[in-house]
């Protein structure tokens, strides 16, 4: 038997705890067949159950505890981290956290998005922070934040930010969790904040960095992991 069908079956029966309304609950099905459906077409036109205007008031006008149905991700994704250690206690995988900065361009006026859309990189639209678990064949959504422009906190802030809610049952252990992050985090605030998690890092770095030498007897244990160079 396919291990992952009964996961998925309560990970579903989870989520529809989630709503109060019937009427949620049939258009959040409608909705979930559309993204499972495997077309790479997943819009509300394409429905048959449910009209398109039902499944835009679903997702743009409904009132649905957010919180409880991210409770209940991370609850699942703890659930299985923990099962898959339980059964190879002697080959544990590597936990890798991974944060990807993702930007949603949008073109035209979105009133209810005022204030997330901004340009970063040129391009325009709502740019997120993402933070994933990986370990062995999972791939587990854990964590997002919505960066609101200059003069708010940056993304590299915004990963850090991430970071704190991973619970430290999950940093513990033998094998080092690692971090991986694209060149839109790589400064130094980043870096040293990950390395005090315990954390071994990879990220991306832009070719135009220079590297600057420590200056001697200044380097701390955790300085040293980053290397004898510091970005400028």
């Amino acid at each position: 038997m396919d291990p992952k069908a009964p996961r998925s079956r309560r990970l579903y029966s989870d989520i529809l705890t989630c709503f109060s309304r019937s009427q949620h609950r049939a258009s959040f099905k409608v909705f979930l067949d559309l993204l499972l459906d495997g077309s790479g077409r997943s819009l509300p036109v394409r429905a048959t159950v449910k009209s398109p205007a039902a499944i835009s008031r679903f997702l743009n006008h409904a009132a649905w505890n957010n919180r409880q149905f991210c409770r209940v991700m991370r609850q699942h994704a703890l659930q299985l981290l923990r099962s898959g250690w339980r059964i190879r206690p002697h080959q544990r995988p590597r936990l890798d956290l991974l944060i990807d900065l993702t930007s949603l361009e949008k073109s035209g006026k979105f009133a209810d998005l005022a204030d997330w859309m901004h340009t970063f990189n040129s391009v325009h639209g709502v740019h997120l922070m993402v933070l994933y678990l990986c370990c062995g064949q999972l791939r587990l959504p854990w964590a997002v934040q919505v960066w609101r422009g200059k003069g708010t906190p940056s993304p590299a802030q915004l990963a850090l930010k991430l970071l704190r809610t991973v619970p430290p049952v999950l940093l513990s252990g033998k094998r080092r969790p690692r971090l991986h992050a694209d060149g839109g985090v790589e400064s130094i605030e980043f870096i040293q904040g990950v390395l005090a998690h315990g954390l071994n890092i990879v990220v991306g770095v832009r070719f135009t960095r220079k590297f600057e030498a420590w200056p001697s007897g200044t380097r701390s244990h955790g300085q040293r992991r980053v290397g004898q160079a510091l970005w400028t």
